[in-house]
């Protein structure tokens, strides 16, 4: 595209203010103290290479002249929402700009309110367009800070305890250091603190504990160290909290397990130690878990239930990515399963599962990936190929039941269901099929990679599979396919394998590009030509 997108290392900008006082006030253009507050906003700011605030001179009227500002006449030229748009548009570019400004806490304690007594209250946009429109009213009801992506640097200094009315604290991508400070455990109405992607190190403050509201909290990528405290059991509406990317160690603490709201705990690149605490078996309402690249040792306490039959409590949980793979689990596929509805990824690979998928399955209308391969499961696998689709969600992506007892030929029109019209990886091989290769997956114009080894295929290899140009790994080896290689087929673009060794095939092999070695066409004893002997002219 012609559009391109430069993002610096800080998207943009601006706001603040307020605090001031009830006084009633005759109606004006510009309020003397609001106006003072921005200019000396404008006095702390470093860089400005895209002159966002040329138009803030003190000469001029700061709500009919200064770009970004408005001002409420009603309220006596009160400013009500400041913000300067980061986005400069060429004829074939948008620019994203910035300005920079060293948060310190003197900056903090002059130029922004502790505590305001407001006029009026509203929401905030942040990134790219940064902005932070402090509207006031007689009783604060929420009061957002956004500085996200900008170039800000210093500490985040202990003052800010004092913006007790905070409800959103985002100061991710930017450049602060030091320390978490132990006042923010007063921000008592806090819902989102997000100050990811810093240079903040040290250790966790006890105090967040206290912030008994917050729903969003991601620390991750700092330079954190020490260990999770155990106050975090405080946080009793929190549903995403993020500490990955630090230096953080430590065993997690069992008070982890008492958070009755979280869906999502990413505590990965880490250095943690120690046992997993059995008490995080018992978060139903967890979706994701992301422990890797940790220290973590000892077995996975029996309250994961991954060993036996899965765990029934799997069926009221709302858990979108479900790995289990490789693990000690056996039994039937339970018919419960068709109640995880928000399951996009399933991988139950090598255990020992048996009897066939139930027709509950279909129900798993947002499934994208299912990997069941090295189990022995068997049926039909039209149950599969036949599941619900929620659109636009719930089309195949990947598939992989290699490695099992499925019977029954493949459907003639499995390339024209509705759940295999965006797949891109189709591995069945080593299930005794039989029956033909259907032509319909010719259809599957998404199709990579297809296996079908050792399935007990007859028939020749349709041509029409050739149509399904994206294909890059064809491997239908060990069969009993007979008929020629269709040319079409050999000569695909992408194609970087091919194996159709140990079938019945004949006939010479069409002249192709693709670099195939010798094994991929033995066991064919009708078969001639490169890389084979030559064919035998009658």
């Amino acid at each position: 595209m012609a559009t391109r997108i430069h993002k610096n290392p800080l998207s943009l900008l601006l706001l603040l203010l307020l605090a001031f006082s009830f006084s009633h006030l005759q109606s004006q253009a510009c309020h003397e103290q609001d106006r003072e507050a921005l200019l000396g906003f404008k006095r702390a700011i470093t860089s400005d290479p895209s002159r966002l605030l040329r138009s803030w001179t003190s000469s001029s009227d700061c709500c009919s002249a200064w770009e970004g500002v408005a001002c409420d006449t009603a309220s006596g030229g009160r400013v009500v929402n400041v913000s300067r748009s980061g986005l400069v548009s060429g004829n074939d570019f948008i620019l994203d700009t910035y300005m920079s400004w060293k948060f310190i806490a003197h900056a903090f304690q002059s130029h922004i309110p502790q505590d305001p007594r407001p006029h009026c209250t509203s929401a905030i946009t942040a990134y790219p367009v940064l902005y932070l429109p402090l509207f006031f009213h007689h009783s604060l009801r929420f009061l957002n800070w956004v500085f996200s992506g900008n170039n800000l640097s210093g500490s985040i200094p202990s003052s800010i305890g004092k913006m007790v009315s905070l409800t959103k604290l985002d100061l991710h991508e930017n450049n602060f250091s030091g320390t978490i400070p132990e006042s923010i455990g007063k921000l008592k109405v806090l819902e989102y603190l997000d100050l990811s992607e810093n240079q903040i190190f040290g250790n966790i403050p006890k105090s967040i504990g206290g912030l008994s509201k917050l729903v969003l909290l991601y620390l991750n990528s700092n330079r954190l160290t020490g260990s999770v405290p155990s106050s975090v059991s405080g946080l009793s509406s929190l549903q995403f909290f993020r500490l990955s990317e630090n230096k953080l160690t430590g065993t997690l603490p069992p008070s982890i397990g008492l958070l009755p709201k979280i869906q999502r705990l990413i505590f990965e690149n880490n250095l943690f130690t120690g046992k997993l605490p059995a008490t995080i078996g018992h978060l139903t309402t967890l979706t994701d878990i992301f422990f890797s690249n940790n220290r973590f040792s000892g077995k996975i306490p029996p309250s994961f239930g991954l060993k036996g039959n899965l765990p029934s409590w799997l069926s009221s949980s709302s858990i979108s990515t479900l790995d289990l793979s490789s693990n000690g689990l056996k039994g039937k596929l339970p018919t419960w399963i068709a109640n995880m509805t928000n399951l996009s990824f399933l991988n139950l690979s090598n255990n020992g599962f048996f009897s066939s998928v139930p027709e509950e399955f279909k129900n798993l209308s947002l499934l994208m990936d299912l990997d069941l391969h090295s189990n022995k499961l068997s049926g039909h696998l039209d149950t599969i190929f036949s599941k619900n689709v929620h659109e636009p969600l719930g089309h195949f992506n990947s598939i992989d039941l290699s490695n099992n007892m499925f019977t029954g030929s493949i459907d003639a029109d499995v390339g024209e269901k509705p759940v295999m019209a965006s797949i891109v990886s189709l591995v069945l091989s080593h299930n005794p099929l039989g029956g033909s290769i259907p032509k319909s997956l010719g259809k599957l114009s998404g199709l990579e990679v297809l296996k079908l080894r050792g399935n007990g295929l007859s028939g020749t290899i349709p041509m029409e599979l050739g149509n399904a140009k994206e294909l890059e790994i064809i491997v239908l080896s060990d069969n009993n396919l007979s008929g020629e290689i269709p040319e079409k087929l050999l000569n695909l673009e992408g194609l970087r394998e091919f194996d159709v060794s140990g079938n019945r095939l004949s006939g010479k092999i069409p002249p192709h590009k693709a670099i195939i070695p010798v094994s991929g066409f033995m066991g064919n004893p009708g078969l001639c030509g490169s890389p084979l002997p030559p064919c035998k002219h009658s």
